[in-house]
């Protein structure tokens, strides 16, 4: 797992423009407060000694509520890419399985949110102590950190239950363009949320990331809003409303009620991911090793996520036996090994009719070596020689009739008794050398099924 999740948080950071375009979010609410928003929102208080620090604060703590929920979502869009291109089912001959992708999926973004935030709060607290001469208490600095994880959290689990349905890179895009420039409102960082009707107020409410907004703000303002407000709480109260310093059901929130909410709706969330994905892996194992080997076997096969089980029929012949295959549709693997059965089931064939353009030749299925696409034509290597046919490479398969013949690629299947040695490529994959001196490339997707071919 920590090798997809180092290389998700490694695809993440080579892409620079993706890296500047996640932070559009963040950067867009810093930018409008020093050119329009400081200013203005100081009004009758700007005669405070900490207004200042009161502002800064207050932007800096809605900027990284909106970090994590823009930065996190961009990360997800390396689940989406690998999904689009087909690079999911390479990466489920892991031993991690479905379970393992996802969690490194989650992991990735989770850690990627993290550092984000801390980034943009390295950046805005340094301008801020050179601009406006703000002080610091830098023994928050661990609390912080606590919010950043949790905050990290709350929104890996918000976008992880969201990019699934989106099946294009193109599409997760234009969601995140929408969620960037959508999230400062909703966190009450271009406007206060004092300031909305309540109908906009109750949206924002509605929004985890307000709530971590105002635990970020309790934390960095606590100090300057002690000293500003001193004996008077209720004008404290006040201006704590008014920029969602706490948020108001009823009454002001505490710290601890907000806590509450966040944990509460990261639970939900949680468990709503977990369901959304099946029971969890290590229920599944528990009940796995409950049931009896001798009644019931279940085993991965070539990590594809496909499942084999045998179960005792006292009814069904040995000699005989009766064969189902389960799943939402006849489609990808479940058709594969269908076809597959049925071939088995028809016996071994000998001979095999090749059709070029202008004559038909009977090869022997001994003699086939490797069939390989190229382009449109279909490449016949047998140690006779070279055919060429527009036949595809499924139909191929299904013809050859023989438990001998394994595919090693999208475009190539080969003779298993004619592999004389397997090597590791550059490019991750490994290289199959064939009789006649014929070389191809197994790719990562099928070396797993054809090491359990070999029994390694």
């Amino acid at each position: 797992m920590l090798m997809l999740i180092k290389r998700n948080f490694l695809l993440y950071f080579r892409n620079h423009s993706g890296v500047i375009l996640s932070l559009f979010g963040a950067i867009i609410p810093f930018v409008l407060y020093l050119v329009f928003l400081k200013n203005n929102m100081k009004g009758s208080w700007s005669d405070s000694s900490h207004a200042t620090d009161l502002l800064d604060f207050w932007l800096i703590s809605g900027t990284l509520a909106v970090t994590a929920l823009t930065t996190t979502l961009s990360a997800f869009s390396q689940q989406t890419e690998d999904r689009e291109r087909k690079v999911t089912a390479d990466l489920f001959i892991t031993d991690l399985g479905q379970w393992g992708l996802r969690f490194s999926y989650l992991i990735s973004a989770f850690v990627i949110g993290f550092v984000m935030q801390v980034f943009m709060f390295a950046v805005m607290l340094t301008y801020f102590i050179l601009a406006d001469k703000i002080s610091f208490d830098w023994g928050l600095l661990p609390q912080l950190a606590c919010l950043m994880l949790l905050n990290s959290l709350l929104a890996s689990l918000l976008n992880a239950l969201v990019v699934p349905y989106f099946k294009s890179v193109n599409s997760l895009g234009q969601y995140a363009t929408v969620i960037g420039a959508a999230s400062g409102f909703l966190v009450g960082t271009y406007i206060p949320i004092g300031t909305l009707p309540s109908l906009a107020q109750n949206l924002m409410k509605l929004t985890p990331s307000t709530y971590m907004a105002s635990l970020f703000r309790q934390v960095l303002m606590k100090e300057s809003l002690t000293e500003v407000f001193a004996d008077q709480s209720q004008l404290q109260q006040e201006f704590e409303k008014l920029l969602g310093i706490r948020i108001e059901w009823q009454k002001l929130l505490t710290s601890q009620e907000t806590y509450y909410i966040v944990v509460v709706v990261l639970v939900t969330l949680l468990v709503i991911w977990s369901s959304a994905h099946g029971s969890s892996p290590l229920l599944a194992r528990s009940k796995l090793a409950a049931e009896s080997t001798d009644e019931l076997q279940v085993k991965k096969v070539g990590g594809l996520g496909l499942q084999t089980r045998f179960e005792e029929d006292a009814q069904i012949s040995s000699q005989d036996p009766l064969v189902v295959v389960r799943a939402d549709q006849l489609a990808g693997e479940a058709k594969v090994v269908l076809d597959y059965l049925e071939n088995f089931k028809a016996g071994p064939s000998g001979v095999l009719p090749i059709k070029s353009d202008d004559k038909l030749v009977m090869l022997k299925t001994e003699d086939i070596i490797l069939a390989d696409i190229n382009q449109t034509t279909l490449m016949i290597y047998s140690t006779e020689g070279v055919y060429t046919t527009t036949e595809t490479l499924t139909r191929f398969q299904n013809r050859l009739n023989s438990r001998n013949f394994i595919q090693v690629s999208r475009h190539a299947v080969i003779n298993i008794d004619h592999l004389e040695s397997l090597s590791d490529s550059f490019s991750g994959n490994m290289t199959a050398k064939l009789t006649n001196q014929l070389k191809t490339d197994v790719s990562r997707r099928y070396v797993k099924l054809l090491m359990d071919y070999l029994g390694i």
